[in-house]
């Protein structure tokens, strides 16, 4: 029994783990993909108000 709980732990441990690793990876590649998308968004005063109106 003390076994069985011991894996549970650790597996359930280790699937955290990998959550985590992805999701930092995932917010690394997303982020650098919105700062492009958002410069290019708000490089002028008509999109940057589009943007604002929407964002309301």
């Amino acid at each position: 029994m003390l076994l069985l709980v011991l894996k549970l732990l650790g597996s359930l441990t280790m699937f955290l783990y990998g959550m985590s690793l992805m999701s930092g990876g995932l917010q690394e590649m997303a982020g650098k993909r919105m700062r492009v998308f958002m410069a290019k968004m708000t490089s002028n005063n008509i999109s940057q108000s589009v943007i604002g109106a929407k964002s309301v």
